[in-house]
C-alpha cells in the first residue's frame, strides 16, 4: 500500500506536535521529541501496518522543522532539557551497585547494559525479540531489526568485569524470566504488584526510564534519560581509542554523523585546552 500524501500528512504531524505542550508546564515540545516522535510514526508505518512508504517521506516534514528551530533559536522560548548527559562507564557502575537483587533490577541492569553496548535508541531496545539476540562463542549477535536509519547487525562481546557485563546480564535475565518464545519481546513488562514476567513488551519510554531509575538509585549528581547510554558509550568507546567509522557502525550512525561529531566535541576540549600552562 502506497500513499501519496504521507509527506503532506507528516509535515502537519510536526505542525501539530510543535504546538503541544512539553514536559515541564508552560513550555512545548522540544524539536528533538518531535523528531523523534516523526520517525516513529515512519517505522511503525513500514513494520507494522507495511506501508510502502517513500525513503524521503519525511524529508520534507524535517525541513519544516528546522525551520521552526531557526526561528526558536532567534528568541528566549526554552524547549525540553536540553542535550543528554552521558551515561559513563562510571555512573553504570555506581548504579548497577545501587540496585537491590530483584527480577526488576536483573532486568534493568540487562536493558542497560546492552542499550550501552550496542549503543541502541530506546527504540530500538523496545523492539527486539528473543529470537533477535544469539549467544555465540564469543558473546552476543543483536540483530536491530527496528531502527530509525536502517537496520544493523551488531556484535557483543563479553565485558572484561562481570558487574558490567552485557552477555552475562543478558543470560541472567533471560534465566530470570524464563524466556523461550522466539517471537516474544526480548524486554518484557513485569506485573506492577508481583513483578512476574508478562508477555508485553516495553514502550521506548520505559526503556529510557531504566537509566534514569539506576542513578536516582545510586544518587547520583546527574539525571540520566533515555538516550544517556547511547551518548556515554559513543564517548566512553572514543576515549578507549577506537576508531570512529567503527563506532558509527556499532550505533548505526551514518559516516561523519554530525550528531556523533557533537557528542564528541562536548566530551573533548579537557586534555588539549588553549589555556592549558597559560593561568
Amino acid at each position: 500500500m502506497y500513499c501519496s500524501p504521507c509527506p503532506i500528512a507528516a509535515s502537519a504531524f510536526v505542525e501539530w506536535l510543535w504546538i503541544q505542550p512539553g514536559w515541564k508546564a508552560g513550555t512545548f515540545t522540544a524539536p528533538t521529541t518531535i523528531d523523534r516522535r516523526l520517525s516513529g510514526v515512519v517505522v511503525t508505518g513500514r513494520t507494522e501496518y507495511k506501508l510502502a512508504l517513500d525513503r524521503t517521506v519525511a524529508a520534507r516534514a524535517r525541513r519544516v522543522l528546522k525551520a521552526k528551530v531557526r526561528e526558536l533559536q532567534k528568541s528566549d522560548e526554552v524547549r525540553g532539557r536540553g542535550p543528554a548527559p552521558a551515561l559513563l562507564v562510571a555512573h553504570l557502575r555506581a548504579g548497577l551497585a545501587a540496585a537491590p537483587d530483584t527480577r526488576l533490577s536483573i532486568r534493568d541492569r540487562a536493558i542497560v547494559l546492552l542499550q550501552f553496548a550496542i549503543m541502541g535508541r530506546e527504540h530500538e531496545v523496545a523492539h527486539l525479540r528473543l529470537r533477535d539476540i544469539t549467544e555465540t562463542e564469543h558473546g552476543l549477535q543483536v540483530d536491530v531489526r527496528v531502527s530509525k536509519v536502517s537496520p544493523r547487525e551488531v556484535k557483543v562481546p563479553f565485558g572484561s568485569r562481570p558487574s558490567t557485563c552485557p552477555v552475562r546480564a543478558w543470560r541472567a535475565w533471560t534465566e530470570a524470566a524464563g524466556l523461550d518464545d522466539p517471537d516474544g519481546y526480548a524486554f518484557r513488562a513485569l506485573h506492577p504488584r508481583w513483578h512476574t514476567v508478562t508477555n508485553r513488551g516495553l514502550s521506548p519510554e520505559a526503556i529510557g526510564a531504566v537509566a534514569t531509575r539506576l542513578g536516582e538509585k545510586a544518587e547520583l549528581a546527574v539525571r540520566h534519560t533515555g538516550h544517556s547510554a547511547r551518548r556515554g558509550a559513543a564517548e566512553e568507546s572514543r576515549r578507549a581509542g577506537n576508531d570512529r567509522k567503527v563506532i558509527a557502525k556499532q550505533g548505526g550512525w551514518v559516516p561523519n554523523s554530525g550528531v556523533m561529531e557533537g557528542y564528541f566535541e562536548d566530551a573533548d576540549g579537557w586534555e588539549e585546552n588553549a589555556m592549558i600552562g597559560v593561568l
